[in-house]
């Protein structure tokens, strides 16, 4: 029994509709293999990596996107995502920029104490950072997560778009 061109032509686009939704799936796959570990949320991780795209900067802060090369917990080597999007602020509440106390005897233990969270609050500040630069930093990763907004704006879904799948902060110390 012949097919007829109808019946091949049929036959020929749902092979195609199968393969599409094959391969769609499984580089689905793929990508939700590569997500970050639940059991590394929230923790402090060593990372090295370069900085892809141009940063976006703020008056107190700094958001990038960090092409990772290889990441450390506890001295040991954990995998993570291999592209993460990145914020740098200053402070915890991205207050106004400290400034250095000047007391007359900087020995006390009130103007150690003020000078170490100056220092400290110096340290939180954003970097200068360009794109193609290394960096080596501490970072806080979660899994990326979006508005529940019909309509709205997807940023998951952008954010899957770009390649990311980890978005953390840099950490101070």
């Amino acid at each position: 029994m012949r097919l007829g061109p109808i019946a091949r032509w049929s036959c020929a686009v749902l092979a195609g509709m199968a393969l599409g939704f094959g391969l769609t799936g499984w580089r689905a796959g793929v990508f939700a293999a590569g997500a970050l570990q639940p059991a590394l949320e929230g923790r402090d991780i060593r990372v090295v990596g370069e900085v892809r795209a141009l940063p976006q900067h703020a008056e107190d802060a700094v958001r990038f996107q960090l092409e990772v090369q290889s990441a450390w917990l506890g001295g040991q080597e954990v995998e993570i995502p291999r592209r993460i999007q990145l914020g740098w602020y200053s402070g915890f509440f991205m207050g106004p920029r400290p400034v250095p106390a000047m007391t007359a005897s900087p020995a006390t233990p009130e103007a150690q104490a003020d000078l170490a969270e100056t220092l400290l609050q110096l340290q939180r500040q954003p970097q200068p950072l360009r794109a193609g630069e290394r960096w080596e930093m501490t970072v806080r990763l979660k899994a990326p997560h979006g508005n529940i907004n019909p309509h709205g704006f997807d940023y998951e879904l952008a954010l899957w778009e770009q390649g990311v799948q980890a978005t953390g902060a840099v950490r101070a110390g």
